[in-house]
């Protein structure tokens, strides 16, 4: 696998969470879902640079979203796939002895997710949105 569908799902969990940001009538979801996509893209572009540096470049990058996944309405759902699928790029992009640097910067990420999904849990316990 390449860095560029790790990038790729990256970027489609921003966009995901701007959408969510912008439709769903929960004022816990708008804070939750803004705190998200700024900080992800902070990450991301840590990311892309640190990987940049090392390997001098990440080929022919075009950003593609997932129209499936991108479809996916439930917040609590998308993100927990999402983990899953960053999981997996991850794991099948970067080798453990040679990459801990950029694997530092990707458990940054699944912090970031993870907390995101500890705020939708108990932050919105008791709102429909």
């Amino acid at each position: 696998m390449k860095i560029e569908n790790l990038i790729n799902k990256l970027f489609e969990t921003r966009e995901k969470a701007n959408s969510f940001h912008y439709n769903i009538e929960s004022r816990s979801i708008h804070i939750i879902m803004e705190e998200y996509y700024t900080e992800i893209l902070e990450l991301t572009d840590k990311l892309v640079e640190v990987y940049i540096g090392k390997y001098d470049t990440i080929g022919d990058y075009i950003s593609i979203v997932d129209e499936e996944s991108i479809k996916n309405n439930d917040i609590l759902n998308y993100f927990e796939n999402a983990i899953k699928c960053i999981k997996h790029c991850s794991d099948e992009t970067f080798n453990k002895e040679e990459d801990s640097h950029l694997l530092s910067i990707v458990d940054d990420i699944y912090n970031l997710l993870y907390k995101t999904v500890y705020k939708i849990k108990v932050l919105t316990k008791n709102e429909t949105y």
